[in-house]
Formats: C-alpha cells, sequence, structure tokens
C-alpha cells in the first residue's frame, strides 16, 4: 500500500508539471503515456547495463554484501543531494 501510495503521488507530480508546461497540451492521456513509456524504457536500459556486473558481485557473498552497502550509500548521497537542490529552489533551504 505505501509503494502505491507514493507512485500515485509521484505520478500525479509528474502529471500536474506537464500539464502546466504544455508538454501535453493536445491529449493529456498520450502525453503522460508517452513519458511513463520513456521513464520505464530507461529503467530497463539501465538495468540491463548494471545486470551482468550484479551477476558477477553476486557469485562472492563477501563483494556483493559490500558494493550493496557502498550502492545504498551512493543512493542516498544522490536522494539527500536532490532534496537540498529542490528545497532550496522553492525557498525551503
Amino acid at each position: 500500500m505505501l509503494a502505491f501510495a507514493f507512485g500515485l503521488i509521484h505520478g500525479l507530480g509528474f502529471a500536474s508539471v506537464m500539464i502546466e508546461s504544455g508538454a501535453v497540451s493536445q491529449s493529456v492521456a498520450l502525453g503522460l503515456f508517452g513519458f511513463n513509456l520513456g521513464v520505464e524504457l530507461g529503467q530497463l536500459a539501465f538495468v540491463a547495463a548494471v545486470l551482468p556486473l550484479f551477476v558477477l558481485l553476486g557469485r562472492r557473498a563477501v563483494l556483493a554484501r559490500r558494493s550493496g552497502a557502498a550502492m545504498s550509500l551512493l543512493l542516498i548521497a544522490l536522494g539527500a543531494y536532490w532534496f537540498a537542490e529542490r528545497a532550496a529552489d522553492l525557498g525551503l533551504a
């Protein structure tokens, strides 16, 4: 339920920004479908690029644990940076 709620709020945020920017002025449904399709294809391309690395790391348990922790820390740092950047743009920081 939490993932569904987050996804719904996230999607509605994208939809409102796209509508306000005029990116989907003629057909809202078609514009949103195209945007979401592009996002999903980008995610698939990323997974296809890193999957061989994960398979190799998965064969070594110690390396897999360490690399998983390192990737988690990297994602946390990126998320914090983007949050701070957007908060500053909104005048919240």
